[in-house]
């Protein structure tokens, strides 16, 4: 090839290199305006509309641990992280409670029915919170007349000889008792809990034995059984502090219909219950982060450790903290985060499910909860854990 020839050649190779330059850079100037042109004159019907504006961090509560950085091995069953999460999430409202005219007889109309009489109450009539203790087996009942919450907990120790065995008819009775006795107190309207199809409930039996109550392997042998209520939003489940306890849960003992003991019937009960407001007309849309940046974020330990529960633990005594070094993250999915104090929304989360080793080689189950929603849309709150979060131990 004579030198005029390469020449020319050379002259089109550079004229077409650098037309593409600036068209690339043309492109790279004008992506973004010409984006939001397009999205203005045809917006997306999922544009997510921030209706409640900046959104208060999530209180998240960590399970105790020993001081410890784990490492974090993504083991689901394709080895990747789920490809069905939304971009564009919904936030919900609740119904907050008010205090009631009422509320104080009402309250000792559900101690009274619970075992607590007027003898057992401590707090004077003015107060918004009663409270009640029973002397004779040391329990102790309080309900918050503002928020309707109710905590009832009766040490078990040393009581096994209250708790006949072998009365457990099977797991249906038991969740229909449980769910009388929560009616019967007035915290069992929520459409998203009496719903079968929103609603599920987990049910564990437990025996006593000298070290404690320990979980025993069939109605039969049970003196003891926990019921914990879930309900879901859509196909999404509303989880608490701690997803494996209900904010709905109680503690049941078999008994005939008038024991001489009445206190002892439900030696533990907890209610934190509110209303969510599902009108969609009351709706709002934001953004998720993707789950990749959850993931970049849990596995730099900036989760919360919502649940530790090791292998054989018993699910009627909280477990002593352990220290954990290695956590297999084996499921990941959407949920949303209620609490165990009143919220003014109810917010998606991202929990990572999965299996963990700690020191002597105790092995166990564990959960961890991280903000779906970006902190950008977040009301600042100082935190350092994470983006939309703040963390108090359990």
């Amino acid at each position: 090839m004579r030198l005029v020839e390469v020449a020319q050649l050379t002259k089109k190779i550079v004229l077409i290199v650098a037309t593409l330059m600036t068209l690339y850079l043309i492109f790279l100037v004008s992506k973004e305006p010409t984006r939001n042109l397009y999205l203005t004159i045809f917006p997306p019907k999922n544009l997510p509309t921030i209706g409640f504006g900046y959104l208060d961090p999530l209180e998240f509560t960590a399970a105790p641990t020993l001081n410890s950085t784990p490492q974090y091995v993504l083991n689901t069953r394709t080895g990747q992280l789920p490809t069905n999460i939304p971009n564009v999430v919904k936030v919900y409202k609740f119904i907050l409670p008010r205090l009631s005219f009422g509320a104080g007889e009402k309250a000792q109309k559900d101690a009274l029915f619970l075992g607590f009489g007027e003898e057992n109450r401590t707090s004077p009539l003015n107060a918004t919170t009663f409270e009640w203790q029973d002397v004779q087996f040391g329990g102790s009942l309080k309900i918050d007349l503002t928020t309707n919450t109710m905590q009832l907990v009766t040490p078990l120790t040393g009581k096994g000889s209250f708790f006949p065995a072998g009365k457990f008819m099977n797991k249906e009775s038991v969740i229909e008792k449980a769910k009388e006795v929560f009616k019967q107190i007035g915290r069992f309207q929520d459409f998203l809990y009496t719903n079968p199809d929103r609603g599920s409930q987990t049910v564990a039996y437990g025996k006593f034995k000298s070290n404690g109550v320990v979980k025993a392997d069939s109605p039969l042998e049970a003196q003891l059984a926990r019921v914990d209520f879930f309900r879901k939003i859509v196909d999404y489940p509303i989880l608490g502090p701690d997803p494996k306890k209900g904010l709905l849960r109680i503690f049941i003992r078999a008994y005939d219909d008038k024991p001489q003991f009445p206190q002892l019937s439900f030696p533990l009960i907890e209610s934190y219950y509110w209303e969510i407001n599902t009108d969609e007309k009351e709706v709002a849309t934001y953004p998720a982060i993707p789950i990749s940046a959850a993931w970049d974020q849990i596995a730099q330990n900036k989760g919360v450790i919502a649940n530790v529960t090791p292998s054989g633990a018993s699910p009627f005594v909280d477990s002593p903290p352990v220290k954990i070094q290695k956590i297999l993250i084996n499921d990941v999915y959407m949920a949303y985060y209620d609490n165990t104090k009143p919220q003014k929304f109810l917010q998606p989360i991202y929990v990572f499910q999965g299996n963990f080793t700690g020191d002597n080689g105790i092995t166990g189950d564990i959960s961890l909860y991280y903000p779906a929603i970006s902190g950008q849309y977040v009301k600042t709150s100082g935190a350092a854990q994470g983006q939309g979060q703040t963390t108090k131990n359990k």
